[in-house]
């Protein structure tokens, strides 16, 4: 009996060893670009955009308020996914149409911190958008006026980059190891 226990715990450590030598994460190079976009009572503000390591969400099943459009250096339409606008979500899922809902709380004070956070203007919008060496910029739109709202160049985030990480392969000039098309990036694979 513990020759067959020897022999399995040495079978079990070798599958482990060799699993996690072989299923190493080390070789992911897949990024992301990170932006954060700050919502206020006078327009949209660039908060932050930077290049990480990272996955991106499938970007082709959503539907929203707004239109982000990815373009090329030369201003070439690569493509367009809808956002929501979460001062929306806020308002249609928040505190406030809770409060209206039931009369009254029993304290005053804590029912008008609930109202004032259900009346926030100021808010983030996070994008996540999988790295592409082809991208310069994003624009955010009004979805049904066409009204752009704001363009950001992802330019200087890829300089802080490459600074950063010089040995990256994306990084590299001429080299490249984004072997997915853009479109298929964005939209994940297709279930059919």
């Amino acid at each position: 009996m513990k020759p067959v226990i020897l022999i399995g715990a040495v079978v079990l450590l070798f599958c482990l060893v060799t699993g996690s030598v072989t299923m190493s994460d080390d070789d992911d190079q897949e990024k992301i670009i990170w932006i954060i976009l700050g919502i206020h009572k006078d327009g949209v503000a660039l908060e932050s955009v930077e290049i990480r390591y990272g996955h991106a969400p499938n970007l082709g099943y959503q539907n929203g308020n707004f239109t982000a459009t990815i373009l090329a250096p030369n201003g070439t339409h690569l493509f367009s996914f809808d956002v929501w606008d979460p001062r929306s979500q806020v308002e249609a899922y928040g505190f406030r149409n809770e409060l209206e809902r039931h009369e009254q709380m029993e304290n005053s004070s804590l029912e008008q911190g609930y109202k004032d956070l259900g009346e926030r203007d100021d808010i983030d919008l996070p994008l996540i958008i999988p790295y592409h060496q082809d991208i310069r910029t994003v624009s955010l739109a009004e979805k049904e006026s066409g009204a752009l709202l704001i363009s950001v160049n992802v330019s200087p985030a890829v300089d802080t980059f490459r600074s950063r990480f010089p040995k990256d392969p994306d990084m590299i000039e001429g080299h490249s190891t984004v072997t997915k098309s853009l479109l298929r990036q964005m939209m994940g694979t297709w279930p059919f």
